[in-house]
């Protein structure tokens, strides 16, 4: 049976080996976040370059207004 000194000595051991661990864990998260980030800002530039080549090709007579919003 354990008494509290092995308890207290197992929970040292057991903390020392989790640092190693949590600390790749918050480098993974950050590099999660900082993915996440850059995805979405590709994703803005994606539809901004779309919307871009949308308008490039809509007929001369006819505006950004009409095409985005027809008549009724």
């Amino acid at each position: 049976m354990l008494n509290d000194s092995d308890k207290t000595e197992i929970k040292k051991i057991v903390k020392s080996e989790l640092k190693p661990l949590e600390r790749t864990l918050e480098s993974v998260k950050e590099s999660v976040i900082n993915l996440e980030q850059d995805r979405k800002i590709l994703k803005d530039i994606w539809e901004f370059i779309f919307a871009c080549r949308t308008l490039w090709t809509i007929s001369p007579r006819m505006n950004a207004r009409e095409y985005i919003l027809p008549r009724k």
